[in-house]
């Protein structure tokens, strides 16, 4: 290599650091274009290109610098990043643990595997791993902390929260353990020192960017003659699930409580029994005193796991004119959502031992491209009629049971007190509480559990059996305690005959 040749990879290397991508791919370019095939130019290739956005040629450019030195640990790390960016964790996975095998006592290597193993769920090996990693660092909070996240996944939230008070201790300010631990106490069913954990989450990075709220925050003291607004912060079925302490802020003195929520929402928060209305979080806020963001509004309310309001229905179907009506026939109707977040996401397929059941009328209620497999299935699917979550509410009253992952399908279910079959994945977090089979936060849910590393299949077929037993909408029609009847129907399974 000339001279010449390797100070452009020295600038390329500065031009990296200082995250100046472009300057960086063009000077590793021309080493390249002058012949130079050193694993050290296609390293700098690769993370030029990941830095520039351009995933598919960063790992062609790694690839080619782990054929030319095959046993460099960091060349399979650096793979297992650029992979784990386009979302290829399973390869990514094995890029981390070619590392390991190389360097084994490598921290470093141990974390980005035992990272990728969290992210894929497979809780038992990022335990192993993380321990390994921690065992080295044993002082290094990020660890620590991400050891107690395989905890929580391996439904051990009592030790989870040990290890997070240890990484607490050794960075106190950081809010990311704090949230974490507040997840864990709350997993654990120990909610008021995990909601009061939970006011950490204004520090933490997924609050980076919100903009500061226009009034003081309400902390549950009394609010005479106020005006409220209730501010929804994160998801939509974080919404629809806290929103319930809305109408309670009235027992606080509120002179009103006002709604301030997703689009997708307003309609049906509007229409919500003791509050004055709601506006959409993207329009002008009505003016007030204070506002009650509502993942404060548990500690404000003093909520224990014994005292989780727990009333159903707390929502309202507005009036939204005529949709395009669920299939009203003998059989048992049943709405059904398969995919959620990544990891709350199964095949139509897998769900073949449910969707085989005789007598059922089927229900799409997965919005967006998957309905067209839905569609080609067999299922109803009213969905292309749907425009937002109160058209979806009057829709699930049509229906004699819902079926679905753990999306906000499962929350608005739930608050409108609708029989509700929930499939859980291993990770779910401290709504679903940490075992069994019901929730009080939704009471006439049933849970169906994913085991730690375990199949899909145990909680589908389980719920499969719970399913058939469901009695025939004649049985039901007058039946408003549908989960108590189900114990006492025979089941609707054809009987078998003998061969």
């Amino acid at each position: 290599m000339q001279a010449r040749d390797a100070e452009r990879l020295w600038r390329a290397l500065a031009a990296v650091q200082a995250e100046q991508f472009a300057e960086a791919a063009a000077q590793v370019a021309a080493v390249l274009d002058a012949g130079v095939d050193t694993p050290d130019a296609h390293l700098l290739a690769a993370l030029a290109a990941r830095g520039e956005g351009r995933g598919e040629d960063a790992l062609a450019a790694i690839d080619r610098a782990i054929l030319r030195a095959p046993d460099l640990p960091d060349l399979h790390a650096h793979r297992g990043v650029i992979l784990s960016g386009l979302d290829r964790l399973h390869g990514a996975e094995r890029a981390f643990a070619r590392a390991v095998r190389l360097l084994p006592n490598d921290p470093h290597h141990l974390a980005d595997l035992g990272r990728i193993q969290l992210r894929r769920r497979r809780f038992e090996r990022a335990f192993a791993t993380l321990t390994s990693a921690c065992d080295l660092r044993p002082d290094d909070a990020a660890l620590v902390s991400d050891l107690a996240v395989a905890l929580c996944g391996l439904r051990r939230p009592d030790e989870a929260v040990l290890h997070l008070d240890r990484a607490v201790t050794l960075e106190p300010e950081h809010a990311e353990y704090r949230a974490n631990r507040s997840r864990a106490r709350l997993l654990a069913g120990r909610y008021a020192e995990g909601f009061a954990d939970n006011e950490a989450r204004w520090r933490t990075k997924a609050y980076a960017h919100s903009p500061p709220l226009p009034h003081p925050v309400w902390r549950g003291e009394e609010v005479a003659d106020a005006r409220v607004l209730v501010v929804a912060e994160q998801g939509l079925g974080d919404t629809l699930q806290l929103v319930r302490y809305a109408p309670r802020l009235r027992d606080r003195g509120a002179a009103t409580v006002h709604i301030v929520c997703q689009p997708e929402l307003v309609r049906l928060l509007d229409a919500m029994p003791g509050v004055d209305g709601a506006t959409s979080i993207h329009e002008p806020w009505p003016q007030a005193d204070v506002c009650a963001p509502v993942f404060g509004l548990p500690l404000a309310f003093g909520t224990t796991l014994e005292t989780v309001p727990a009333d159903v229905p707390y929502l309202r179907v507005p009036r939204c004119g005529e949709l395009l009506r669920a299939p009203r026939t003998e059989a048992l109707c049943a709405g059904l959502v398969w995919t959620g977040k990544t990891n709350r996401t199964l095949d139509l397929e897998q769900l073949e031992p449910v969707l085989e059941i005789p007598d059922i009328a089927w229900v799409n209620l997965q919005v967006g491209p998957l309905a067209a497999e839905a569609r080609t299935r067999g299922l109803a699917d009213p969905t292309p009629e749907l425009r937002d979550f109160a058209d979806t509410a009057t829709l699930l009253t049509q229906l004699d049971v819902v079926i679905t992952v753990d999306t906000a399908v499962a929350h608005l279910a739930g608050a409108l007190g609708l029989p509700t079959l929930v499939l859980l994945h291993a990770g779910a977090d401290w709504r679903w509480t940490n075992e069994g089979a019901t929730t009080p936060w939704y009471p006439r849910a049933r849970l169906f559990r994913q085991r730690p590393d375990g199949p899909w299949r145990e909680p589908i077929e389980a719920l499969a059996a719970a399913l058939a037993t469901l009695p025939p909408r004649e049985d039901r029609r007058d039946a408003p305690d549908a989960p108590d009847a189900r114990a006492q129907a025979p089941s609707r399974r054809p009987a078998s005959s003998a061969t």
